[in-house]
């Protein structure tokens, strides 16, 4: 019994060293491939303030977080906000950090997460930020690979502006979360939503304000057709 408290004790303190020092090995190497991998798939400018890196509240899993994610456009986009989001954490394998080959991410949480979606009379938009698939951009030589489980998003605010149509929509203090196996090409993607304070104008003229709005869904995803 005595030799097992032990080999209990040892291990927990193991545990506990790991939870300080990992994330301090680590945090700026994930960082890294992060800011690297996503400004090689996309056409406009992408940072974040500071990054941290915790094991404690997913353990066996890791936590990577980055504060003041935003995405910026460029050309006639320039200077654009697209997203901001407060915080933005990703749940990593935490073996897959150690390897240090291919970070799969299981989670996406998004805090605060402001979206402004701008199209302009001529129908081009600020979404359209993807690059076209290259050697040095498809996912199969990406640092992450998608393995997403679930994503949430919490205290939403969208601002949907369609010059081409009239159109604009607001929508404030919106929730949205989905669960799901992003890994197999068939899936059912499990969702909840919820908005207060959305706004629809159409031709200059304002049809909804301040309204709530709730849904459930449940999504058939054709990953292999992007359906």
């Amino acid at each position: 019994m005595k030799k097992i408290l032990i080999a209990t004790g040892i291990l927990l303190m193991l545990l506990i060293v790991a939870a300080v020092f990992v994330p301090l090995i680590y945090k700026d190497k994930i960082a890294a491939k992060a800011k690297e991998g996503i400004n090689k798939s996309v056409n406009a400018k992408v940072n974040f303030s500071s990054a941290d890196l915790t094991i404690i509240k997913s353990f066996p899993n890791i936590t990577f977080c980055m504060n003041d994610f935003v995405i910026t456009g460029i050309r006639e986009f320039e200077g654009d906000t697209l997203t901001y989001i407060k915080a933005l954490d990703v749940k990593l394998n935490l073996w897959d950090v150690i390897d240090g080959s291919q970070m799969k991410i299981k989670s996406v949480s998004l805090q605060n997460p402001f979206i402004n979606i701008l199209v302009l009379k001529d129908g081009k938009a600020n979404y359209d930020i993807m690059k076209e698939d290259t050697s040095a951009a498809t996912p199969s030589s990406s640092n992450f690979k998608m393995q997403l489980q679930s994503y949430s998003a919490s205290d939403v605010r969208i601002i949907y502006d369609d010059q081409s149509l009239g159109f604009k929509m607001t929508i404030e203090t919106a929730a949205h979360d989905g669960q799901g196996d992003f890994t197999q090409d068939f899936f059912t993607l499990s969702t909840a939503t919820a908005a207060s304070g959305v706004n629809i104008w159409y031709g200059g003229v304002k049809y909804i304000s301040q309204a709530k709005a709730a849904l459930t869904a449940d999504l058939d995803i054709d990953m292999k057709n992007y359906k």
